[in-house]
Protein backbone atom coordinates (compact mmCIF):
# COMPACT_ATOMS: atom_id res chain seq x y z
CA UNK A 1 0.00 0.00 0.00
CA UNK A 2 1.16 3.50 -0.68
CA UNK A 3 -0.17 6.66 0.94
CA UNK A 4 0.66 10.28 0.52
CA UNK A 5 1.29 11.77 3.97
CA UNK A 6 -1.82 13.97 3.64
CA UNK A 7 -3.97 10.96 2.67
CA UNK A 8 -2.61 8.93 5.58
CA UNK A 9 -3.28 11.83 7.97
CA UNK A 10 -6.95 11.79 6.95
CA UNK A 11 -7.60 8.06 6.57
CA UNK A 12 -4.91 6.16 8.53
CA UNK A 13 -6.05 4.04 11.48
CA UNK A 14 -4.67 1.33 13.78
CA UNK A 15 -5.76 -1.91 12.09
CA UNK A 16 -3.91 -4.41 14.28
CA UNK A 17 -4.73 -3.01 17.70
CA UNK A 18 -1.16 -2.19 18.71
CA UNK A 19 -2.09 1.42 19.54
CA UNK A 20 -0.19 2.95 16.63
CA UNK A 21 -1.39 3.76 13.08
CA UNK A 22 1.57 2.95 10.82
CA UNK A 23 1.36 3.29 7.01
CA UNK A 24 4.07 0.61 6.72
CA UNK A 25 2.03 -1.94 8.68
CA UNK A 26 -0.10 -4.09 6.34
CA UNK A 27 -3.01 -4.30 8.80
CA UNK A 28 -3.10 -0.54 9.38
CA UNK A 29 -2.64 0.23 5.67
CA UNK A 30 -5.35 -2.23 4.57
CA UNK A 31 -7.84 -0.68 7.00
CA UNK A 32 -6.96 2.82 5.78
CA UNK A 33 -7.31 1.77 2.13
CA UNK A 34 -10.70 0.22 2.86
CA UNK A 35 -11.88 3.36 4.65
CA UNK A 36 -10.70 5.51 1.74
CA UNK A 37 -12.27 3.29 -0.95
CA UNK A 38 -15.60 3.06 0.90
CA UNK A 39 -15.76 6.79 1.73
CA UNK A 40 -19.16 8.36 1.40
CA UNK A 41 -20.89 4.99 1.60
CA UNK A 42 -19.41 3.70 -1.67
CA UNK A 43 -20.68 0.15 -2.22
CA UNK A 44 -17.75 -1.78 -3.66
CA UNK A 45 -20.13 -4.60 -4.67
CA UNK A 46 -21.33 -2.33 -7.48
CA UNK A 47 -18.73 -2.68 -10.31
CA UNK A 48 -19.16 0.93 -11.48
CA UNK A 49 -18.71 2.31 -7.95
CA UNK A 50 -15.77 -0.03 -7.35
CA UNK A 51 -14.04 1.26 -10.50
CA UNK A 52 -14.78 4.86 -9.48
CA UNK A 53 -13.34 4.24 -5.98
CA UNK A 54 -10.14 2.67 -7.34
CA UNK A 55 -9.70 5.53 -9.83
CA UNK A 56 -10.17 7.98 -6.93
CA UNK A 57 -7.30 6.16 -5.19
CA UNK A 58 -5.09 6.29 -8.32
CA UNK A 59 -6.46 7.88 -11.51
CA UNK A 60 -4.97 5.33 -13.92
CA UNK A 61 -7.02 2.83 -15.92
CA UNK A 62 -4.02 0.48 -16.07
CA UNK A 63 -3.72 0.58 -12.25
CA UNK A 64 -7.49 0.16 -11.81
CA UNK A 65 -7.49 -2.80 -14.20
CA UNK A 66 -4.73 -4.53 -12.22
CA UNK A 67 -6.43 -3.86 -8.87
CA UNK A 68 -9.83 -5.09 -10.06
CA UNK A 69 -8.30 -8.20 -11.66
CA UNK A 70 -6.50 -9.10 -8.41
CA UNK A 71 -9.64 -8.31 -6.41
CA UNK A 72 -11.66 -10.71 -8.58
CA UNK A 73 -8.93 -13.37 -8.28
CA UNK A 74 -8.82 -13.23 -4.49
CA UNK A 75 -12.60 -12.80 -4.24
CA UNK A 76 -13.00 -16.09 -6.12
CA UNK A 77 -10.74 -17.83 -3.60
CA UNK A 78 -7.60 -17.67 -5.73
CA UNK A 79 -4.18 -17.85 -4.25
CA UNK A 80 -1.47 -20.31 -3.42
CA UNK A 81 -2.86 -23.38 -1.67
CA UNK A 82 -1.43 -23.82 1.81
CA UNK A 83 -0.66 -27.19 3.37
CA UNK A 84 -3.30 -28.45 5.78
CA UNK A 85 -0.91 -28.17 8.71
CA UNK A 86 1.65 -25.38 8.85
CA UNK A 87 4.96 -26.11 10.55
CA UNK A 88 5.79 -24.18 13.70
CA UNK A 89 7.73 -20.96 13.07
CA UNK A 90 11.49 -21.19 13.42
CA UNK A 91 12.88 -19.62 16.60
CA UNK A 92 14.87 -16.44 16.20
CA UNK A 93 18.56 -16.88 17.04
CA UNK A 94 19.36 -15.39 20.42
CA UNK A 95 22.65 -14.00 21.60
CA UNK A 96 23.91 -13.67 25.16
CA UNK A 97 22.82 -10.02 25.02
CA UNK A 98 19.20 -11.23 24.77
CA UNK A 99 19.45 -13.13 28.06
CA UNK A 100 18.47 -11.42 31.33
CA UNK A 101 21.40 -10.36 33.46
CA UNK A 102 21.56 -11.50 37.07
CA UNK A 103 23.11 -9.49 39.86
CA UNK A 104 25.89 -11.69 41.30
CA UNK A 105 26.06 -9.54 44.46
CA UNK A 106 22.55 -10.56 45.54
CA UNK A 107 22.33 -13.86 47.40
CA UNK A 108 20.08 -16.48 45.85
CA UNK A 109 16.80 -16.87 47.70
CA UNK A 110 16.86 -19.68 50.25
CA UNK A 111 14.01 -21.93 49.18
CA UNK A 112 14.05 -23.87 52.47
CA UNK A 113 13.46 -20.82 54.68
CA UNK A 114 10.60 -19.46 52.64
CA UNK A 115 7.15 -19.93 54.15
CA UNK A 116 4.81 -22.07 52.13
CA UNK A 117 2.33 -20.11 50.06
CA UNK A 118 -1.26 -20.24 51.14
CA UNK A 119 -3.60 -21.40 48.42
CA UNK A 120 -5.53 -18.58 46.83
CA UNK A 121 -8.32 -18.44 44.31
CA UNK A 122 -7.11 -19.47 40.89
CA UNK A 123 -6.53 -16.63 38.48
CA UNK A 124 -8.93 -16.49 35.52
CA UNK A 125 -7.35 -17.83 32.33
CA UNK A 126 -5.72 -15.18 30.20
CA UNK A 127 -7.40 -14.87 26.79
CA UNK A 128 -4.77 -15.51 24.14
CA UNK A 129 -4.96 -13.16 21.19
CA UNK A 130 -5.40 -15.12 17.95
CA UNK A 131 -2.24 -15.16 15.87
CA UNK A 132 -1.44 -15.58 12.19
CA UNK A 133 1.28 -18.20 11.72
CA UNK A 134 3.57 -17.89 8.69
CA UNK A 135 6.49 -20.33 8.56
CA UNK A 136 9.80 -18.61 9.25
CA UNK A 137 8.22 -15.51 10.82
CA UNK A 138 7.23 -14.78 14.41
CA UNK A 139 3.49 -15.07 15.15
CA UNK A 140 1.54 -11.97 14.07
CA UNK A 141 -1.51 -10.71 16.03
CA UNK A 142 -4.63 -11.09 13.89
CA UNK A 143 -6.10 -7.69 14.69
CA UNK A 144 -9.20 -7.30 12.54
CA UNK A 145 -8.30 -10.11 10.11
CA UNK A 146 -9.36 -13.12 12.18
CA UNK A 147 -13.02 -13.90 12.77
CA UNK A 148 -14.32 -13.31 16.28
CA UNK A 149 -14.92 -16.42 18.37
CA UNK A 150 -18.62 -17.41 18.45
CA UNK A 151 -18.93 -16.46 22.15
CA UNK A 152 -17.88 -12.82 21.39
CA UNK A 153 -20.28 -12.12 18.48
Amino acid sequence: MQFLPSTWAAWGRDGDGDGYADPNNVFDAALAAGRYLCAGGTDLRDPDLELHAVLRYNNSMSYASDVLRWSAFYGAGGGIPLPSALPAPLPFPQSDADQPQTDATQPAPDSQSAEPETPSEPEPPVQQQPMIIIPGLPPIPCGILCPQPADQR
